[in-house]
């Protein structure tokens, strides 16, 4: 589990497209109206994210939560990153094992 700004997240893509909409839309809308009715709750979700062999990352879950997150201004959100298939050994930005450096850049 690591601790990210959500502005160094809301650049990735989603795995399925998902940065095309995660800004706005329905899911967004009732996102903010549970929040606007019950206050923000951190239940302990982490945003999951997969690193696929190549070294590129995707946001799997949480889309939405990292975009409000930005849009809100919160000071971070927890991410869990899964490493797919040797990526682990990739230079990569989300790849500190090595000493790497976390920049999204446009991934």
């Amino acid at each position: 589990n690591a601790r990210f700004k959500p502005s160094e997240l809301i650049n990735l893509k989603g795995a399925a497209g998902e940065e095309k909409f995660r800004m706005d839309g329905p899911r967004m809308r009732m996102l903010k109206e549970s929040i606007a009715e019950k206050g923000y709750i951190d239940d302990g979700d982490s945003i999951l994210i997969h690193v696929r062999e190549d070294g590129v990352p995707f946001i799997t879950e949480g889309n939405h939560r990292v975009a409000e997150a930005y849009l809100s201004d919160r000071p971070f959100v927890k991410a869990e990153i899964r490493y797919l298939r040797g990526s682990e050994n990739v230079a990569a930005p989300l790849n500190n094992k090595k000493g790497w450096l976390i920049d999204f850049g446009d991934t």
